[in-house]
C-alpha cells in the first residue's frame, strides 16, 4: 500500500487534516484492507458499505469510530473516483488512433462481391451486356412531383 498510502497522506496534508487524523484514516483502510485481504484500491464500493455495516451490526464500535472510518473511506473512494475519472479524460483528450483508408471499389465490384450477381448482365436472358448511356447529375433529396397529362 506504499503508493496508496503517500497519496491518501498528501491528500490529506493538503485538505489540512490533523497528524492524529491522518493516522486515524491510514489505520480504518488498513483495517479495511486486511478485512479483505487485499489492495484498497481492489475494494468495491459494495463491499466498503458492507464492511461499514458489519462494524457497526456485528463488531458493535461506537457510532463516532464507524463515523470516523467512513470518513476515511469517503475520502478514499473520493481519491479513486477522481483517478478514474482524469484517466477516462486522458483516454479521451489522446489523439484519435488513424485507421487505414479504405479501399473504395465501384459498384459493380461490390455488387458482384456480396451477391455475386453481375449487374451489368441483362436480368432477363443473362445473355447481352447492359451498358451505361447517361451518367444522371446527383439530386437534393426533394420529391418530383408527378403530374397527370391525361
Amino acid at each position: 500500500m506504499g503508493e496508496l498510502r503517500i497519496r491518501m497522506i498528501r491528500d490529506m496534508t493538503v485538505r489540512g487534516f490533523a497528524a492524529r487524523t491522518h493516522h486515524a484514516y491510514i489505520a480504518a483502510v488498513v483495517r479495511l484492507a486486511k478485512h479483505y485481504r487485499r489492495s484498497p484500491d481492489q475494494i468495491t464500493d459494495d463491499e466498503v458499505q458492507t464492511y461499514l455495516a458489519y462494524l457497526i451490526q456485528e463488531r458493535r464500535l461506537s457510532w463516532s469510530t464507524c463515523s470516523q472510518a467512513a470518513n476515511a473511506f469517503r475520502g478514499f473512494l473520493a481519491n479513486r473516483a477522481r483517478h478514474d475519472k482524469l484517466a477516462r479524460g486522458r483516454a479521451l483528450l489522446a489523439p484519435p488512433v488513424t485507421t487505414p483508408p479504405c479501399k473504395v471499389e465501384s459498384v459493380h465490384a461490390l455488387m458482384l462481391r456480396l451477391t455475386g450477381l453481375d449487374i451489368d448482365q441483362c436480368p432477363r436472358c443473362r445473355d447481352g451486356r447492359l451498358r451505361v448511356i447517361q451518367i444522371l447529375p446527383p439530386t437534393d433529396g426533394a420529391a418530383v412531383p408527378i403530374t397527370d397529362s391525361s
